[in-house]
């Protein structure tokens, strides 16, 4: 049976093209004359309200032979004409990949099936979608939930006062963590994805510049918290031997904690399968701007920004977060510090930067920055310890882009003993409900 035609039968017989909005249907679904019966429908029902009748159909369309009594639902002939056109999506492009599996050409070949991949998802799977006047209560369970949590919804950092900025890391969201060369974007990640893993998340960890092996020694240290010039150099005291030793060992198996380290050595498509393959609740991509490029254009200008309009589409697709870095080009970061800004920060739904000058890299402390926040409020700047050898990230205080008031310096020593004359010019104190 044509599906096409049973699907337009059934919808002037039902007459539910309501159904078939909801089911995301639209022309690109049908081909030939197909085509152009479903526009008259769509253009019928716009202009007065119903469909058009079988007879109006049938003098415009004298050349579809309609099924006089379609059985099944139109929810059935909808999911069948999304399959047929999956499957020919499909069918198209494997003689193209068979071509190139004919020619030795294994790479183009495994290029194309990603291509593919994301070309099925993109266009062929229902995207998420809601009405105002349906889902009421779960909205209501949802804003009960913000008002016990102080509207932190999302997956907690750890760290209290960027959780309060953001409201942690929400389903949907692509968090653009930018750093100059050094700063430490890797252990900032590392941090969090612990916190987080600590807390009973799934976190997925994929890295594009350090081995797996690498981040797995920080990822060690973090959650031990021990000094990780001495973990590196094998040089732990007895008692944190015995105390990383039984940590392996507790660990070993154990599905109350799942952290896993992947390299990144794909694209967006590789990223989407190992979402798929692990079903973490947060991902993390070190280094994302080093992700291949999977439609090998010219211009790496243009690669850096179809990965990162790539990154957005996967989030909302797979409604997990995922916080992606890159490198800045300035040491003090502003929007456009960002290599072709103006598209990477219109993709992501966060901005966050890391920033050390000369005196804080001495004093081992930095500034976390709040450039862009959609769903939130831009919280200034944190300033944090950053130290590693006594594995200390605490929070020192947070500087406010609203309220500002000078202070004496002998109370800023008390808030930071490592605060320097140059700093405590410009420091701004926290919020009055010290949130």
């Amino acid at each position: 049976m044509n599906v096409e035609v049973a699907l337009l039968s059934k919808l002037l017989q039902s007459g539910e093209f309501s159904t078939v909005i909801d089911k995301q249907i639209s022309q690109k679904y049908f081909s030939g004359k197909y085509k152009k019966a479903f526009k008259f429908i769509q253009d019928h029902q716009l202009k007065y309200g119903s469909i058009p009748s079988r007879q109006i159909f049938q003098k415009k369309f004298r050349d579809i032979d309609l099924i006089e009594d379609v059985e099944e639902s139109i929810d059935y002939w909808c999911d069948e004409l999304r399959n047929k056109k999956k499957h020919n999506l499909i069918v198209d492009n494997m003689e193209k990949i068979a071509e190139k599996i004919n020619e030795l050409d294994t790479e183009e070949a495994y290029n194309q099936i990603k291509r593919l991949v994301l070309q099925i998802e993109n266009e062929i799977i229902i995207s998420d979608r809601l009405e105002i006047n349906k889902a009421t209560q779960k909205r209501l369970d949802s804003y009960m939930k913000r008002s016990k949590s102080g509207g932190i919804v999302g997956i907690p950092t750890g760290f209290k006062r960027l959780d309060y900025i953001l409201k942690g890391f929400n389903p949907g969201e692509l968090i653009t963590l930018l750093g100059y060369t050094g700063t430490g974007k890797t252990w900032m990640e590392v941090i969090w994805a612990v916190n987080q893993a600590k807390m009973g998340y799934r976190v997925l960890f994929m890295t594009t510049e350090m081995s797996t092996e690498l981040i797995m020694r920080r990822i060690d240290a973090v959650w031990n918290k021990f000094s990780y010039t001495k973990f590196r150099d094998g040089r732990l005291s007895l008692e944190e031997l015995k105390k990383y030793e039984k940590y392996l060992a507790e660990m070993e198996g154990n599905e109350d904690f799942n952290l896993i380290v992947e390299q990144a050595t794909g694209g967006i498509s590789q990223v989407a399968a190992k979402i798929d393959q692990h079903k973490p609740d947060v991902v993390y991509i070190d280094g994302a701007y080093l992700l291949e490029d999977e439609e090998k254009g010219e211009d790496d200008w243009r690669g850096l920004v179809r990965i990162w309009r790539g990154l957005h589409r996967l989030v909302l697709l797979k409604k997990v977060p995922i916080v992606a870095s890159t490198q800045s080009k300035e040491k003090r970061i502003t929007l456009s510090s960002i290599s072709f800004a103006k598209a990477i920060s219109n993709d992501s739904d966060v901005v966050l930067a890391l920033e050390q000058d000369e005196q804080q890299f001495y004093d081992r402390e930095i500034r976390l920055v709040s450039l862009k926040i959609r769903e939130g409020e831009l919280g200034g700047a944190i300033i944090l310890n950053w130290d590693f050898n006594r594995m200390d990230w605490s929070e020192i205080y947070s500087e406010d882009v609203e309220e500002t008031e000078e202070i004496e310096e002998e109370n800023i020593e008390k808030k930071s003993p490592f605060l320097n004359k140059k700093l405590r010019k410009k420091v701004v104190i926290k919020r009055k409900d010290n949130k």
